[in-house]
């Protein structure tokens, strides 16, 4: 993945010099990338068990305190599993851990996508089985002292809709991914009467990204 520390900070630099922050645009979420990959022969984690970031975000803490320096939120990725959906490592066995060191960088926002969790399912629409890798991070969310927005993207399985909030999630992905061609954006966009009803006031339906230009 080409994404690196510098062009993270650069984009936010551009959300307040081309006046988007002006316009609610708020976060900068670092999607994928920072973490070892998994196929690296690199240790994926220091000997204490603290997840290593790669060679292109060597300073995490720093990244997250600049974002902010320029009153912008700093967002993070991961998944319950043992890799992303990149193939990266991810948080698996380690929740309570990785929240921790989540919120000594200053992370605002974690979007946490089931990826290769769902190796371990007997049924991937099943709810009940769909809500426990969210309910665990969840807990460790809980016992951090700080607030972080948890979107959980599992691509709308199991009417994640109808369980998102029990589970913690501020935000669901209600669908699987989006991509810029009109059938597709029509196809989510005009589906998403079922979940609707759901949302409310710090929990709502995420039909995903908004595609521009």
């Amino acid at each position: 993945m080409s994404v690196t520390q510098e062009r993270v900070y650069a984009a936010a630099r551009a959300f307040v010099e081309k006046g988007l922050a002006d316009h609610g645009w708020s976060f900068v979420n670092i999607d994928d990338g920072w973490e070892i990959y998994g196929q690296s022969t690199e240790p994926k984690r220091k000997q204490n068990g603290e997840i290593r970031t790669n060679e292109k975000f060597l300073n995490m803490k720093k990244l997250g305190d600049d974002i902010h320096a320029l009153g912008l939120k700093f967002g993070i990725y991961s998944s319950p599993g043992p890799l992303t959906c990149g193939g990266y490592t991810a948080n698996y066995q380690h929740e309570a851990q990785d929240a921790q060191i989540f919120a000594s960088w200053g992370v605002d926002y974690l979007k946490y996508g089931l990826c290769s969790y769902q190796k371990f399912m007997k049924d991937v629409n099943d709810p009940q089985e769909l809500k426990i890798p969210y309910q665990k991070m969840h807990r460790a969310l809980q016992k951090i002292n700080r607030d972080i927005i948890y979107s959980i993207c599992e691509y709308g399985l199991g009417n994640v809709w109808q369980w998102g909030a029990e589970v913690g999630g501020n935000l669901w992905l209600t669908t699987g991914d989006i991509w810029d061609e009109w059938d597709r954006m029509a196809e989510i966009g005009f589906n998403q009467q079922q979940a609707a009803p759901y949302a409310g006031p710090g929990h709502w339906n995420d039909p995903d990204m908004l595609v521009i230009g």
